[in-house]
């Protein structure tokens, strides 16, 4: 274990600005639960929070390799950041996802098997008795804006953005998503707030999806879809018919690594040239990107406001990072948030088309 070399000696007690920790173990070992409640007691004592989980694909690497391990990093400061971090200052390695691997990889080899296991419960026994370190450290609260927060992440900031700009907008909200990590979050989300009237369906592929949120905004509603990668290039098309009949629709497009399927829990932010300009000529979409998961609040009321001002689609580039890590969150009064409502046109009264 190291530790960070800032900070002012008063006793036994060392302040500390920033801290980081990371918890590795096995896939399955707790990591996640681990990390998050450390997240959430970090930031009761009211520290400044950054997370950024780590796990595994569904289709999980064997136990014990390097390709299945699951980790959790929390960076907590006395001020403010924006980052999990480069490195830890603190590594904690669970033991259960080691002796199983010891004996896996043993197998067949008892007495060197025996060995690993003695010599690993000889360095944790060590670890908890020996009395080497007399100094604590602390990290004390961040100096916040004052304010009641919560501790969240950018899937669940987003999900909530675009419930509170529903009401803003004072139009039902319609969301149609297949889901796809890591965006799928949001449509489970949303799926539970049926007593504000949010609507949701679960399509049978990305661009059926689509299809129903453009069917939606063309009725009237706030139609909406969320996807990653591989499904914002199947809905290109129908991106370009929400363009040419001026409809109001907002795209969601939680950003993972690499072309075609890519690699669902790594992050990366490589879908923006295809956000951008992946569609015929004379079809240009506004884009927005929050900068951090709590501001993904903030930036999906934002992403309606454009599309129900100016009738046009947007698309709301998230990424991985932002959908899974964590920070503060100010709970932000709904009196102070403007209205983002307009009008629909009057019915004509002239027969015919005008």
């Amino acid at each position: 274990m190291t530790t960070p070399n800032t900070g002012a000696q008063h006793g036994t007690v060392t302040e500390l600005d920033r801290v980081t920790i990371r918890f590795a173990g096995d896939s399955g070992d707790g990591m996640q639960l681990t990390g998050s409640q450390f997240t959430a007691t970090t930031a009761l004592f009211g520290n400044d929070v950054s997370t950024l989980p780590d796990y595994p694909a569904e289709i999980r690497a064997p136990a014990g390799s390097l390709p299945g391990v699951s980790g959790f990093q929390i960076s907590f400061s006395s001020g403010d950041i924006h980052t999990p971090g480069d490195r830890p200052d603190v590594l904690v390695a669970m033991m259960a996802g080691t002796e199983k691997w010891i004996a896996e990889k043993f197998a067949g080899k008892d007495a060197i098997a025996e060995a690993n296991r003695r010599a690993l419960h000889a360095g944790y026994a060590f670890g908890e008795t020996t009395e080497i370190f007399h100094t604590h450290y602390r990290v004390a609260a961040a100096h916040l804006p004052p304010g009641t927060y919560r501790n969240i992440t950018g899937n669940e900031a987003t999900a909530l953005g675009f419930v509170m700009a529903s009401k803003l907008a004072e139009r039902d909200l319609f969301l149609a998503s297949y889901p796809i990590t890591p965006a799928s979050d949001i449509l489970h989300q949303l799926s539970s707030y049926k007593h504000l009237g949010i609507k949701t369906v679960q399509s049978e592929d990305e661009i059926a999806a689509i299809g129903a949120a453009v069917g939606a905004a063309y009725g009237g509603a706030m139609g909406m879809t969320t996807t990653s990668g591989p499904g914002m290039a199947l809905k290109a098309e129908m991106l370009g018919l929400a363009v040419m009949v001026e409809l109001p629709l907002v795209v969601v497009d939680v950003q993972r690594a690499g072309p075609s399927t890519g690699m669902p829990t790594k992050t990366e932010q490589g879908d923006l040239l295809m956000s951008m300009f992946g569609r015929n000529s004379d079809s240009p979409i506004p884009v927005i990107a929050p900068a951090t998961p709590a501001e993904c609040f903030s930036m999906a009321i934002e992403a309606w406001r454009i599309a129900l001002h100016h009738m046009t689609p947007v698309v709301f580039l998230s990424d991985a990072f932002l959908a899974t890590g964590a920070e503060p969150w100010r709970i932000p009064n709904i009196a102070d948030l403007p209205s983002i409502k307009v009008e629909n046109a009057p019915a004509s009264t002239t027969p015919g088309f005008r």
